[in-house]
C-alpha cells in the first residue's frame, strides 16, 4: 500500500507541532527548576508515540477509504482504535516504571497531536486544506466532464458485425 500525500504531509505537520511543544514543555521544566535526563528521555519517548499514534491513525484511515466492505472497515478502525489505546497504556506504564523517565514527560506528548490540531484550526490552514480539497475535486470533475464529452472512435466494422450478430440471436 503506497502512503498517501495528505497522511505524510499531515504527519509532517503534527510531527513539527509536538516538536514545537516538546521544546515549550522542556523550558517550563527548566524555569521551574525540575529538568533533568529523566524529562528529556521521557519526552523523547512520548513525543515520538504521539506521532507515530497519529501515523498509525493515518494508515488505518487510508485502507478503510480504500475498502469496499464497510463493516471490515469498521472493525479494522477498532481494532487500530484499540491497539493504539494499548500501545498508549504501555508507554504510559513505562513512563513510570523507568526510573531513567519522567512520567509526566511521557504523559504530557499525549495530547500534543491535538493541541496542533486545535492550532492548525485556529490558524486558518484546515480551512485553506479544505478550501485546496474542494478546488482539486472541482478541477477533477470539469476533467471527467471534458472527457465524457470527447468524440468517441467509431467503432470497427467487425465491431458492428459482432454487435448485429448478437441482436439477430437475441
Amino acid at each position: 500500500m503506497k502512503i498517501q500525500k495528505a497522511i505524510k504531509d499531515e504527519t509532517l505537520h503534527i510531527a513539527l507541532g509536538v516538536l514545537a511543544l516538546s521544546v515549550v514543555m522542556e523550558a517550563v521544566f527548566f524555569l521551574i527548576g525540575k529538568w533533568d535526563m529523566s524529562v528529556l528521555w521521557g519526552n523523547l519517548l512520548g513525543g515520538v508515540y504521539a506521532v507515530l499514534n497519529f501515523f498509525i491513525l493515518g494508515l488505518t484511515v487510508q485502507k478503510v477509504a480504500n475498502d469496499a466492505d464497510p463493516k471490515r472497515g469498521k472493525n479494522l478502525m477498532q481494532f487500530s482504535y484499540s491497539s493504539r489505546m494499548f500501545g498508549t497504556m504501555i508507554v504510559v506504564f513505562l513512563g513510570f516504571a523507568l526510573p531513567f523517565l519522567n512520567w509526566v514527560a511521557v504523559l504530557i506528548p499525549q495530547f500534543f497531536p491535538r493541541i496542533t490540531i486545535a492550532a492548525m484550526g485556529f490558524s486558518g490552514k484546515a480551512e485553506k486544506d479544505a478550501q485546496k480539497e474542494l478546488y482539486m475535486k472541482q478541477a477533477a470533475a470539469k476533467h471527467s466532464e471534458m472527457i465524457s464529452k470527447r468524440p468517441k472512435k467509431k467503432p470497427s466494422s467487425a465491431e458492428v458485425a459482432e454487435a448485429e450478430a448478437e441482436a439477430a440471436e437475441a
